[in-house]
């Protein structure tokens, strides 16, 4: 099961956010987007999908790249 992981950062501007990533037993995406909402249907589409962690990093740069396909989203009843 993939969960939400988030961390305190700093920018080199000194400007504070945080960053929202992912983790499963045995692998961990840190630092993938600075919206809750976005890492929530992130991970809810990891889970439904069983994403293994050998696939997890190339779905989160096709996501990052440009979100999941609508029938993904709509299937999973994701709203944009």
């Amino acid at each position: 099961m993939w969960v939400i992981i988030s961390e305190e950062r700093t920018t080199e501007d000194k400007v504070r956010y945080t960053a929202y990533g992912v983790r499963n037993s045995s692998y961990c995406i840190g630092d993938l987007c600075t919206d809750s909402d976005e890492i929530l249907k992130f991970v809810r589409v990891l889970n439904a999908y069983e994403v293994s962690p050998v696939n997890a990093r190339d779905i989160a740069e096709d996501y990052l790249a440009g979100g999941f396909p609508e029938c993904v989203m709509s299937e999973l009843e994701i709203t944009a």
